[in-house]
């Protein structure tokens, strides 16, 4: 999967641009989102900077870009309301 990431806090320059991310699994209550697009917002820099490290852990590496649109590719289990092939858009903190 293609992804921006980052691997430590800081400025612009700690972001990377993956073409071979690992994609993520999906757990219980979650879904798989294939991103058709995304942006980039505020919070995504002040968090990538490290201002929020006490109020929002990370675990590295972290693929920016919360806001989102795309089709589901997978459903977690106990998820309802979403189907393989649905268009959705949202917010993933």
């Amino acid at each position: 999967m293609k992804a921006a990431q980052f691997n430590k806090y800081g400025g612009p320059e700690v972001v990377e641009f993956k073409r071979d991310a690992v994609l993520p699994k999906v757990g219980e209550g979650q879904i798989l989102v294939e991103g058709h697009a995304a942006s980039i917002n505020p919070i995504d820099l002040v968090i990538r900077a490290g201002y929020l490290q006490g109020m929002i852990p990370l675990t590295f590496p972290v693929t920016l870009f919360g806001d989102f649109a795309g089709e589901v590719k997978e459903v977690g289990q106990g998820v309802s309301g979403f189907r393989v092939g649905d268009q959705v858009f949202g917010f993933a903190p």
